[in-house]
């Protein structure tokens, strides 16, 4: 009884966690000075940026960032030397999000020329580039003809996400738009009565 009691209350928490004690992601900063921050009750860790056929790539935490009651979406804005790129060229952008996550969806937001951005979702880290057998949650791609693209999965509280942004010739990317979807609050608030109910109707069964 104890321990249900102690799951649900956990699961209730995180309805109002705000990590307070971690730094806020500072919109309009370059990813990879944030470190470990905080958006939206989420933890954000882990950046990387790297780029191939570039001479400089920048990555932003775009100040068109928002939340919602069940999404946290995060405008990531781009700029890149050269811009159009000549003859082709990638952008790996990696990062971890901490939280209760249940979901990731992807959009192509200000590009010229062909764009294609490939989103892998791991649940563990990835090594050497890639995602362990059998902890891949998501693989998709969005493009100028499918700027959209989703995938959801069981929750967890750790994922693991690695973009590569493939940009053919007379390509450029100004922008793009992750949003990062978790339970609502509601939904968490009846899972944590729900857990409670049940270790409360065990406990009168066992007596009785």
């Amino acid at each position: 009884m104890k321990r249900l009691i102690t799951i649900a209350i956990a699961v209730m928490a995180l309805c109002g966690a705000t990590a307070s004690a971690t730094p806020v992601c500072t919109g309009g900063a370059d990813v990879t000075t944030l470190g470990t921050c905080e958006f939206g009750g989420l933890i954000f860790s882990g950046w990387s940026v790297l780029g191939a056929g570039l001479s400089s790539v920048k990555v932003f935490f775009g100040t068109g960032s928002t939340v919602g009651p069940s999404t946290v979406n995060v405008n990531f804005q781009v700029t890149h030397t050269p811009s159009p790129v000549s003859a082709g060229a990638d952008i790996l952008l990696s990062y971890a999000v901490s939280g209760l996550l249940i979901g990731v969806d992807l959009f192509l937001g200000t590009t010229v020329g062909p764009v294609t951005i490939i989103e892998n979702v791991c649940a563990v880290p990835f090594v050497h580039g890639a995602c362990p057998v059998g902890n891949l949650l998501a693989a998709y791609a969005v493009n100028s003809a499918n700027p959209i693209n989703a995938a959801f999965f069981a929750p967890h509280h750790t994922i693991y996400i690695k973009k590569d942004i493939q940009l053919g010739p007379g390509a450029a990317i100004s922008d793009f738009t992750n949003s990062h979807h978790v339970p609502e609050p509601l939904t968490l608030s009846l899972t944590g009565l729900g857990l409670l109910a049940a270790g409360w109707l065990g406990r009168r069964k066992v007596r009785n």
